[in-house]
């Protein structure tokens, strides 16, 4: 699974590696992050996408067929290959395959 996170500006966007509880194996493991700074009254939006993949794909090649934007009025679409998922600011969703 990828999990490809939106590049917005004003967000930062890292990892953290943390030690995991004793009954998962209390393995190190690293955690993905996204933060920003809220202010009262001013919406923020954060945009991640998961995308499956089958074993032996090559990663970045799968990445790379995905493509993220938020306009001016936070809303969203997002082009995985040739699938384009769109959300409204109002919660309005479709999907349109080529």
């Amino acid at each position: 699974m990828i999990l490809y996170i939106h590049r917005h500006e004003g967000h930062e966007i890292g990892q953290v590696e943390t030690r995991t509880s004793q009954d998962i194996g209390g393995a190190r493991v690293r955690n993905t992050f996204s933060k920003a700074t809220i202010i009262a009254g001013k919406p923020v939006v954060w945009l991640s996408v998961f995308r499956p993949y089958d074993q032996g794909q090559n990663k970045a090649q799968v990445a790379s067929g995905i493509k993220t934007m938020v306009d001016q009025n936070d809303n969203i679409s997002v082009r995985i290959d040739d699938t384009t998922v769109s959300i409204t600011q109002n919660g309005e969703w479709s999907v349109k395959r080529k």
